[in-house]
């Protein structure tokens, strides 16, 4: 009884290893054709792929933190990489589907719209901050004005009343 037990665990474990082995190998062969992505008619250079990546996370993260601020200047997202790119939809998402099967061009054009984000955040920072200050400078202007008024109009009450 132990030694069909055994052969039982043997051809148990064979079919394990043949039904591994069968999806391995699946696997590995479906995954043989990702370098094979045909490239599109209308192939855009990576430094325009660039400028339409940076547009579009731009766009995104102003949709995102103010979804009315698009549609009170009338953008459409689509609308404004098309009349600027001078692209349409179907040509975008081809070459966005050809440089996503590039994957070191892709890692190169990733890396730069990451560094046009962060040089534009820079700028952008640098222009808050100057007009914060502007602000305060104002308010404090402002203030002053209003004590001096104040000082002015108690020192013209108190004349009056001598």
């Amino acid at each position: 009884m132990t030694y069909k037990t055994l052969n039982a665990l043997n051809l148990k474990d064979r079919h394990n290893i043949y039904v591994f082995g069968l999806l391995l190998s699946i696997i590995v062969f479906s995954c043989s054709d990702v370098q094979n992505h045909p490239e599109p008619d209308n192939l855009l250079p990576k430094e325009k792929m660039i400028d339409i990546y940076s547009d579009m996370i731009l766009l995104d993260a102003i949709h995102r933190s103010n979804p009315k601020s698009l549609e009170s200047f009338g953008i459409e997202v689509s609308e404004h990489l098309k009349n600027k790119y001078n692209i349409d939809s179907t040509t975008l998402v081809q070459n966005i589907e050809y440089y996503n099967f590039q994957f070191e061009t892709n890692i190169e054009i990733y890396e730069k719209v990451s560094e046009n984000i962060e040089s534009r955040k820079v700028i952008i920072d640098s222009i808050v901050k100057q007009r914060d200050s502007l602000e305060k400078d104002e308010r404090k202007r402002v203030k002053e004005n209003l004590k001096d008024s104040t000082a002015s109009k108690e020192k013209t009450k108190l004349k009056q009343f001598k």
